[in-house]
Parts: structure tokens; C-alpha cells; sequence
């Protein structure tokens, strides 16, 4: 059985890396994949590349209106079952699709399978990696509002159903659209990683989140805000739901919920990291920049999950 997946590239102004991202896509091993690569609005040399690859992919045009629009595109013209997308300055392994789809067969009934990754440089050199986390249903939730995104899109696959049931993209979000709909997904669907890395996340200066970075943070306040809101306890803590705990634990653990969610709502309204981020931040402002990738990589080599 190999059902299809259509592979997706939202670029703006991609000439820099876009050959790369596409050829990675060309380059797997898995069989039935459809490439459809969405320009939306460049002005520079993308559409260009794009028609250079002919029929081998299927080239979208269109005006800027940001990456949200371009993936809801290429959601409204693929084919396939399952959904996968790639930044235009990233990279696949060759074996990513093949190995996910391998293993969704042999666990299906999850909406989303994301993997770990590699962070490489402008030149493509591996600086270290990361294994990726996994969160039972309701801390998956708790997990996302108090600390943020922790599924990279580019190693995501995602079944076309989810489209269909929790709607697309948020066009309304520049910035972290992806975090607001893994969000969305997790509410219907659970989520399964994948314990390999099956892809490379490219670090350069070009890059939204270095460019934007006071936007980034506005607009992750104000989803983080929207995401509460829209969330039940029960959804948080779906324990509360279990029949067989005792009238005591459940006041117990209802007393525990209501605190917490007043905590969270204090933390998100106030914009305030968890004490762990908290500490890192500060070690990343005062320590030198190899000491920071040192202690990364050792803990990298060390760290099995989260």
C-alpha cells in the first residue's frame, strides 16, 4: 500500500535555496509523491526555477499574502492523502516519506507523525540535532500554551482528513500558523513522533523569525491568548473523565485544574516562560555563543526524549 503525498513548498523570494529543497523532494525513495511548490508573490528569480522543473512538479502563482495562504493552496489543489510541507531553505533526508509512511501503517488512527531534525548552516553543515518530544493527550496542550511549538512542520506529516475537520491554515497569522494549527489538530486528533530525524532545518541570518522577532513574539501572545480561550479543562486534563478514580482524588485533581488554569492565564497575559525557558534565555544572552552550542550538542548526544 502506498498512498499518495503530496510534498509542499511555500516560497517568497526563495532562489537562494529552493533548487536544494526541491531536489530533496525529487530524491526520495518513497514512490508516490506529488510536488506542488507555491510562489507566492516573489519577486526575484523563484518562478523562474519553478517552470525550469517542468512536469516533474506542479508550480502555483500567486500574490503575497504570506505562507498560511500559500500552504492553504496547495491544500486546495492536492491530490493526495497525506500532507507534507517543506520551507524552501530546508531539507529532507531521502528516506524521510518512506520511513513515516512505513510507520503510519503500522500505527495508524493519528492525525499528525512528526520526526526530529538536524539544524544545519547557510552551507549545509550539520551543527546538532534534535530528537523531537511526545506528549500524552491533554499535556500535548498544556505542553503547547505553556512553553509554545514543539512539532517543526518541515518533518510533519499530515493526513488530509484534519483539513477537512478542523479547517486550514489561519491566513490572519504570519508567523505561527503552525503552532495554532497543531493546536487545532490536537484538540481532534493525536499526534505520534517518529524517533528518527528525517530532516534538516536550515540557520541563516535571512530568516523570519531573526528579521521579525518583536512581530514573532506579539503575535505568539496573542495566539497563546486565543488558544486558552477556546479550551476546555477537560481537553487539558482529560483524567477528569476517568470513572474509576475515587470522589476525593477527582476534588482533588479539580481544585489542582483550577489553579493551574488560573497560572496559565497569568503567564500568558503576562507573556512570562516557564522557569527553565527563563534560565536558558538568560544563558544564551551571557555565555558565548560555542559554550551555548557545547551544551546543546552534549545534551543532544545525551538526551533520548523529552
Amino acid at each position: 500500500m502506498n498512498p499518495l503525498v503530496s510534498a509542499v513548498i511555500p516560497v517568497y523570494n526563495g532562489s537562494n535555496y529552493l533548487r536544494d529543497a526541491i531536489d530533496s523532494v525529487l530524491n526520495q525513495t518513497y514512490p508516490n509523491i506529488e510536488v506542488l511548490v507555491v510562489d507566492d508573490g516573489s519577486t526575484d528569480d523563484t518562478w523562474n526555477i519553478i517552470q525550469s522543473y517542468g512536469d516533474k512538479i506542479r508550480g502555483f502563482h500567486k500574490e503575497n499574502g504570506g505562507v498560511s495562504s500559500a500552504l492553504n493552496v496547495a491544500i486546495d489543489n492536492m491530490e493526495g492523502e497525506w500532507f507534507a510541507w517543506l520551507s524552501h531553505d530546508d531539507l529532507w533526508l531521502p528516506n524521510k516519506i518512506e520511513m513515516q509512511i512505513h510507520y503510519l501503517l503500522e500505527n495508524p488512527e493519528k492525525g499528525v507523525y512528526y520526526s526530529g531534525y538536524y539544524y544545519i548552516n547557510p552551507e549545509g553543515k550539520i551543527i546538532y540535532g534534535n530528537n523531537g518530544c511526545w506528549y500524552s493527550r491533554g499535556s500535548d496542550l498544556r505542553h503547547m500554551l505553556r512553553t509554545g511549538n514543539y512539532i517543526h512542520g518541515i518533518t510533519s506529516l499530515i493526513k488530509r482528513e484534519c483539513f477537512d475537520t478542523i479547517g486550514k491554515f489561519d491566513e490572519k497569522l504570519r508567523y505561527t500558523q503552525d503552532y495554532e494549527i497543531w493546536f487545532r489538530i490536537a484538540q481532534q486528533y493525536e499526534l505520534a513522533l517518529f524517533p528518527m530525524r528525517l530532516a534538516k532545518t536550515r540557520l541563516h541570518s535571512a530568516q523570519t523569525g531573526n528579521i521579525k522577532r518583536n512581530q514573532c513574539a506579539v503575535e505568539f501572545r496573542q495566539t497563546r491568548i486565543k488558544l486558552l480561550n477556546m479550551t476546555n479543562s477537560l481537553e487539558l486534563f482529560p483524567e477528569l473523565n476517568n470513572a474509576s478514580i475515587s470522589m476525593v482524588k477527582k476534588h482533588v485533581l479539580e481544585i489542582y485544574v483550577e489553579i493551574y488554569l488560573r497560572y496559565l492565564s497569568f503567564c500568558i497575559s503576562k507573556n512570562l516562560p516557564t522557569l527553565r525557558m527563563g534560565l536558558f534565555g538568560i544563558g544564551k544572552k551571557i555565555l558565548p555563543k560555542p559554550v551555548i552550542c557545547y551544551i546543546v550538542r552534549k545534551l543532544d548526544r545525551e538526551k533520548t526524549s523529552c
